[in-house]
């Protein structure tokens, strides 16, 4: 009988451990997988490609609709930033 439950008590351990690894395995994979997107949404990334991100007044501009002719603008890039005032905007035709 004490064999038995010794028998019993080595297998329950064996599941526990392989529960556990295999729960620190997913835990892992699922940090790592948030790390990556986390680092995706970095906007410094996004300069470092190529794009830009352009203020005015410390608010993002979306839209021309959001600036004027008299518009002081910042467009941020990687390397540094550029300080430029608006001379005319175009609309774009949508078809």
């Amino acid at each position: 009988m004490k064999e038995r439950s010794l028998s019993q008590l080595a297998m329950q351990t064996q599941r526990l451990r392989y529960a556990l690894q295999t729960r620190l395995q997913n835990e892992r994979h699922r940090l790592a997988t948030t790390e990556q997107h986390i680092q995706s949404m970095n906007p410094m990334l996004l300069l470092q490609r190529g794009y830009s991100i352009t203020t005015a007044h410390g608010k993002l501009i979306k839209s021309i609709g959001q600036v004027d002719d008299t518009t002081q603008m910042e467009t941020h890039l990687a390397d540094g930033t550029i300080i430029s005032t608006i001379i005319t905007t175009h609309p774009k035709h949508t078809v």
